[in-house]
């Protein structure tokens, strides 16, 4: 018998002695699945629904963040990896998911943007109303809004640097230029140094925070020449030209004429919200969801067809009609554990749980679902994947009214890969709280309290309840290593 077969048997056996574990049909695409539900905050629900080797989709493992928005005090914002565009470490800026949850004190996080393994997100990256990276591919974004709503909408993005009667274009924010005639603008979100460019005069702007926004920026200028890279203070925009820009403005900037940034983004739909509306955004790609029709929008969004029709790991966002979210990740890229999924099962997915509106996000080696600072899901490199950015959910926090069980001294300690055993059985009352995960390397822990080996090596397994953790060092070990008598495993 494989695991996942034998796997549901246990769980057909024990459900009713489990803590909030639900068997239930959802709709035709689910109709059977496992589900464990645990509240995180007030308004925060954790979802975790495992499907069978022997269903139609399965074997899958989905995890959703199910959000109320109107919890007072709860809130889903942007957040760049280190807290800045680009970097010199050996990640060039991202991080992973977890630290950067941490460092910003959050609920719960999943990944969001694509990157090119820089830490630049491609597309609109807006926090607190800063226009971090402009839009780009007509790609969509999932919007926060001055009135507490979200919204996905895409838009354009169109600079313009005026002095006097000389108008140039902006090309683009905290990013590579693509040629020499194209302007770039960095900001102080893009790090300690702008990128090293040859041939490359700057224009040097003040402006109160050092950020763009929707709308305009007149500032003094001074002008530095041929000059290869800036240091970055935080009161100061940097400009880098090619030098037809330059002569361009020459004649003004020599008289000493104020220099003007516009910014402006343009809705590539009438029903999207105005630009001066959005506080933060982060980008996907394609839209799969739209009035509750699955639209898959490759074209529109330069994706392509390969991309939506291949089963991999998903990360997603949706919106109700009420205006809750949800976000799913979905694992993936592990036969015998968890498929993924493609764009139009995701939607279907989106669907079942009442969304309307939804968006694809990165996924693959990205693709990771974070609360109380421990790892939820199995992220298909083994280990979490720095990010350029991520979606932090925020606000306060259930106390630990429930005292946490201490591990038992018989708790197994290693298990073989692709085999699982049950660390220990939880108490079923008052646990709706508990929270399993592991520090995403080597295996994966479902809500039940059964561990799964995914590859060679050491991981963290951790009970949490509130700001209360109890953990224990689980190794995993080569499916040729004979296994440890003492520990129960399911084959």
């Amino acid at each position: 018998m494989n695991m996942h077969k034998r796997r549901w048997a246990f769980f057909l056996l024990t459900a009713s002695t489990l803590a909030v574990c639900i068997l239930t049909p959802l709709n035709a695409w689910a109709p059977l699945v496992v589900i464990y539900e645990r509240s995180i905050a007030p308004g925060l629900v954790f979802r975790q629904e495992l499907f069978p080797a022997s269903s139609p989709q399965g074997p899958l493992a989905v995890h959703i963040f199910d959000v109320d928005t109107t919890s007072p005090d709860l809130k889903i914002i942007a957040a760049l990896g280190g807290d800045t565009v680009w970097d010199n470490d050996p990640t060039l800026g991202r991080e992973i998911v977890t630290k950067l949850a941490e460092r910003r004190q959050s609920l719960a996080a999943v990944n969001a943007s694509f990157f090119p393994f820089a830490g630049n997100p491609i597309g609109l990256h807006m926090e607190d109303g800063n226009i971090i990276t402009e839009p780009m591919k007509n790609r969509s974004s999932f919007l926060k809004l001055k009135s507490g709503d979200y919204a996905i909408a895409a838009y354009t993005f169109s600079g313009k640097i005026i002095c006097g009667d000389v108008t140039v274009p902006l090309s683009g924010i905290n990013r590579k230029p693509d040629s020499i005639n194209e302007n770039i603008a960095f900001t102080r979100q893009f790090g300690k140094k702008t990128l090293t460019l040859e041939n490359r005069d700057w224009l040097i702007l003040d402006a109160v925070g050092g950020s763009l926004t929707v709308g305009g920026v007149v500032t003094s200028t001074t002008v530095l020449l041929h000059q290869r890279d800036v240091d970055i203070t935080s009161d100061k925009i940097y400009v880098a030209m090619g030098p037809t820009t330059l002569a361009k403005l020459r004649k003004g900037l020599q008289q000493g004429l104020p220099v003007t940034i516009k910014c402006v983004l343009t809705a590539l739909e009438p029903e999207a919200p105005p630009a001066t509306e959005i506080v933060d955004a982060v980008t996907g790609a394609p839209r799969i969801l739209t009035n509750k029709a699955v639209t898959i929008q490759l074209q529109q969004e330069q994706m392509s067809e390969s991309f939506s029709t291949t089963r991999h790991p998903r990360t997603a966002i949706g919106i109700r009609a009420n205006g809750s979210v949800l976000i799913i990740t979905v694992d993936g890229r592990r036969p015998a554990f968890s498929k993924g999924a493609t764009l139009d099962e995701l939607s279907q997915m989106l669907i079942a749980h009442g969304a309307v509106q939804g968006l694809n996000l990165d996924g693959g080696g990205s693709s990771v679902a974070v609360a109380r600072g421990l790892v939820l899901n199995a992220p298909s490199d083994g280990s979490q994947r720095p990010v350029a950015d991520a979606l932090l959910i925020q606000g306060p926090s259930f106390p630990s009214a429930v005292a946490l069980p201490s591990f038992p001294s018989a708790t197994p300690k290693s298990v073989k890969v692709a085999q699982s055993v049950l660390l220990f059985a939880m108490p079923t009352p008052n646990t709706n709280h508990f929270l399993w995960g592991t520090d995403g390397v080597a295996g994966f822990i479902d809500q039940s309290g059964f561990f799964t080996g995914m590859k060679a090596g050491s991981t963290k397994v951790t009970l949490a309840n509130g700001k209360e953790t109890v953990s224990s060092t689980m190794q995993v070990i080569d499916s040729k290593t004979p296994a440890d008598p003492a520990n129960p495993l399911r084959n």
